[in-house]
Formats: C-alpha cells, sequence, structure tokens
C-alpha cells in the first residue's frame, strides 16, 4: 500500500508544479501584456501644417491614407479655411511603457454632416478609420488634408486616436469658407 501512495504523491507533486508553473507564466505574460498598454496621449501643437507625401494610399471610398514627412507647423489654430491643399492636424506623444514600444492604434476622422460626398461612394462619408503604428515616448503628427473639391465641405471636423475601445485623444477643427 506503501507504493500505491508514493505513486499518487509522485502524481500530484507533479500537477501542482505543472500548475505552479502555468500560473507564473500567466502572470508573467499578463503583466508584458500591460507593460505594454498606452497610458495617454499629450496633444504637443494643433493647427495649420505644410508637408510632403511621400506616398498615397487610396481607400476604396476615395479617402486617401498618405505617408508624409517633412512636417512644418504653420499655424496655432482651430479654424480652417476651406479650399483645396489645406492641411490641419496635430503632433501628439504616445505616452507608455516601455519606452519605444510599437503600439497598435486607430485614427479616427469623423467629417461635418451631412458627410463627405465621394465619387467613389454611393452614400456620402460620415468617417474614415484605419490601424496606425506608433512608438511609445515619440512624438508623431496626424492630420487630413484637403485634396479633392468634394473633401472641402465646412463645418465640424473631428479627429480621434483610439486604442482598443479607449478614445485617447480628440481634436476638433472647424473649417470654413472664407
Amino acid at each position: 500500500m506503501r507504493k500505491v501512495e508514493a505513486v499518487a504523491f509522485v502524481v500530484n507533486r507533479g500537477h501542482t508544479m505543472k500548475v505552479l508553473v502555468l500560473s507564473i507564466a500567466f502572470v508573467i505574460c499578463a503583466a508584458a501584456v500591460l507593460a505594454q498598454q498606452v497610458t495617454s496621449i499629450d496633444v504637443t501643437e494643433y493647427g495649420l501644417y505644410t508637408l510632403n507625401v511621400t506616398s498615397k494610399q487610396q481607400q476604396a471610398t476615395g479617402v486617401s491614407h498618405n505617408t508624409v514627412s517633412d512636417v512644418r507647423h504653420a499655424a496655432t489654430t482651430r479654424t480652417v479655411p476651406a479650399q483645396i491643399g489645406v492641411r490641419f492636424g496635430f503632433r501628439y506623444r504616445v505616452n507608455g511603457n516601455p519606452q519605444g514600444q510599437r503600439v497598435e492604434l486607430k485614427k479616427v476622422t469623423i467629417f461635418p454632416a451631412p458627410g463627405l460626398k465621394s465619387p467613389k461612394s454611393a452614400q456620402p462619408l460620415q468617417k474614415s478609420e484605419y490601424t496606425i503604428v506608433r512608438q511609445t515616448g515619440a512624438v508623431s503628427y496626424t492630420g487630413y488634408g484637403l485634396e479633392d473639391a468634394w473633401e472641402v465641405v465646412p463645418g465640424k471636423w473631428t479627429i480621434q486616436i483610439w486604442q482598443d475601445n479607449r478614445k485617447l485623444t480628440e481634436q476638433v477643427f472647424n473649417v470654413v469658407k472664407q
């Protein structure tokens, strides 16, 4: 009977060790995921900008998502002239740990009512959203450029940045006819 008890103890001890190792692994993974969370976004400037478009990716809706360089702040304002060629937006710092960690965010641009009437969309566009990747601690730029006549719509334009279901920042600009 002692041999049976000894075998049962070894089996239970082995199971206990597996549970302990898996529990420790789970805690380490959970801590790593939480450590990579974005804590907040600080807007460092906003307004009108000049920049160079280095690549353009047009969506099926007609809205373009551009990669830009040489971003230069031209004016601090929330009032934007409704004319082709105007670019507005903001620079921001993604706060979180560890510094330099690449994080996936979502940029949402909400267009003024009644929406943008793109020639490539049957219905007016109410918003545009897509995924962006940024680094914690780094200052980045995001914005919108009025490139086509159908985009020159006066009213309240809102640019938001989200992580998962959490809105990190929102900047509102008033596009006006001059």
